[in-house]
């Protein structure tokens, strides 16, 4: 599943801009850091409505001021923050862009650019964080500071010295911001300089002690070096101070599944999806466990509480379908390993499990339909050969059948022997012309 396991994180870009420390200049409330000018009280109108978030009033004010001056880089500034607040992301990127256009060397133009684009996962985000970093923000705020942390998020991987360097500057800033320091914990982990990062993810957590990024970091780092004990440990205690936070109880979750604590941690789990129900990795995890001890109706729940609130993941909709097959609902079974690749229509495993599925249903045509569509996208194998001749077999096409038997015997060469034993009686049989 494409689920975050491990050092993988689901970090800052993909986070609402209050994760990161972002200010919406207009939106938040606060008088914007571009003040007013006496000569543009249209401006200090709109600004007023986005302080109420009344974006719809801000809007046309916004867009009439702009209709006479194309050019008034505050104006689009406003209408980006509205259009934001209206959740239009395409709209507020052409309004910031066209307002960087307009004045290409204001911070918070360049800043609120990037920090959408890194949201959106669109291309341009880093140049425009790059630009803004090298521009003075109007007023002092920890806005300097995050247009760092981003562009270290951005910048991790191949350029990890870079993105290093870059949560460095963004500490140097603003020492009080856990980001930067959980930034650091992040490319000292990959490093596998687990001392230094546990102390940064540490010095993160003294500033916030549920600041997520920190807790899992920190728990990656237990888990590395099988410290489970001190990582139970830490995570208990922690869960004491703060028993409704759902970040904790899944990290501890992960910890007592890595001791082979399955009932302690089921019950971890539980209590994080009921504080996150949208938890997809900890639901996920929680499901697995269900399974493992044998409690499919629970994963089953599981599942489709998580489809429900995301509905397009075909990694959920195929973990159901396998779920529902174990549970021997093999119609329902098919039914969703369809759906699944209606999501994901390339997914040559999926076809094969739809195939056993509906091969079991008694749908042979549906069963040869997806076994021919799996090897679009994948090697035949073995079963595959079978299932499609058991297929035709069942169809009275003894031809397609007597052909695909031969591939699954000369696929097989002696792997399966009793089936191949099978087999090589129902081939004798058909070349005979007996039923």
């Amino acid at each position: 599943m494409r689920i975050r396991h491990g050092k993988i994180r689901a970090v800052l870009i993909a986070l609402p801009l209050a994760i990161i420390g972002a200010v919406n200049l207009a939106a938040s409330g606060q008088k914007s850091s571009l003040s007013a000018s006496r000569a543009e009280p249209d401006i200090t109108q709109a600004e007023r409505a986005l302080g109420k978030r009344d974006y719809a009033s801000a809007l046309g004010v916004l867009h009439e001021i702009i209709q006479k001056d194309n050019s008034n880089y505050r104006a689009w500034l406003d209408l980006g923050a509205a259009y934001e607040g209206l959740g239009k992301p395409e709209q507020a990127i052409d309004a910031y862009r066209n307002g960087v256009r307009a004045k290409p060397d204001i911070f918070e133009s360049n800043y609120k650019l990037g920090l959408i684009l890194a949201r959106e996962h669109k291309p341009g985000a880093e140049e425009a964080l790059r630009a803004a970093i090298h521009l003075t923000p109007a007023q002092p705020g920890p806005e300097a500071a995050n247009a760092w942390i981003v562009l270290g998020h951005l910048l991790q991987g191949p350029n990890s010295p870079e993105a290093l360097a870059a949560f460095r500057k963004a500490a140097e800033l603003d020492n009080g911001n856990p980001a930067a320091y959980a930034g650091i914990g992040q490319i000292l982990e990959k490093q596998s300089k687990y001392d230094e990062a546990e102390a940064e993810y540490k010095q993160a957590l003294a500033l916030d002690p549920v600041f997520a990024d920190a807790l899992v970091g920190v728990t990656d780092v237990y888990l590395a070096q099988s410290r489970l004990g001190e990582a139970e440990n830490f995570l208990k205690m922690a869960v004491a101070d703060h028993p409704t936070n759902a970040v904790l109880h899944h990290q501890l979750g992960r910890v007592l599944m890595a001791s082979k604590k399955s009932d302690e941690a089921i019950a971890h789990y539980e209590v994080a999806i009921r504080f996150a129900p949208d938890d997809i990795d900890a639901g996920v995890k929680l499901a697995g466990l269900y399974l493992k001890v044998g409690q499919q109706a629970e994963a089953e729940d599981v599942y489709r509480a998580l489809i429900g609130s995301h509905p397009k993941d075909a990694h959920l909709r195929r973990a159901l379908a396998e779920d529902l097959f174990n549970q021997k609902r093999y119609e329902e079974a098919e039914s969703e390993f369809a759906a699944t690749l209606h999501l994901k229509p390339d997914w040559g495993d999926v076809y094969g499990e739809l195939a056993v599925a509906a091969h079991v249903n008694q749908h042979y045509p549906e069963a040869v339909q997806a076994l021919d569509t799996r090897a679009k996208y994948l090697p035949e194998i073995p079963i595959s050969y079978y299932l499609r001749a058991n297929s035709y077999d069942h169809m009275h096409d003894p031809k397609d059948a007597a052909t695909n038997y031969q591939m699954f015997l000369h696929a097989s060469s002696g792997r399966y022997p009793e089936l191949e034993s099978e087999v090589q009686d129902r081939l004798t049989t058909i070349q005979s012309g007996g039923k």
